[in-house]
């Protein structure tokens, strides 16, 4: 049905009479598309929460190495600065620099 416009009791007024309908499928289509924003805003923002974590622990490596670097310079030795051991001694922060230094020592 369509919208009727309706002059009220005061002169030179129009108020818009909506019919139960017509409310009824605004609010459903106003539902669906919250839910589909939602679901999209959710599909966008898990990615960048995987990228936040690996940024993360990319920073935590990065400290963890150069601490190790500095306390192995006095044994004259060095573990490389890379993505894949920043990557290492980050997620797998101690247990990670020492299996580094292990694998540094036993293959160069």
């Amino acid at each position: 049905m369509p919208h009727i416009l309706v002059e009220k009791s005061l002169p030179g007024v129009l108020v818009l009479e909506w019919n139960l309908q017509m409310n009824m499928l605004m609010i459903v289509v106003a539902g669906v598309t919250a839910l589909v924003a939602v679901f999209f805003l959710t599909a966008l923002f898990k990615p960048l929460a995987v990228l936040l974590k690996l940024a993360l622990y990319a920073v935590t490596g990065v400290i963890l190495l150069a601490i190790s670097n500095f306390i192995l310079g006095f044994l004259d030795m060095h573990l490389a600065v890379n993505f894949f051991t920043i990557l290492i001694a980050g997620v797998l922060q101690v247990p990670g620099i020492i299996m580094l230094l292990i694998i540094s020592q036993w293959f160069i």
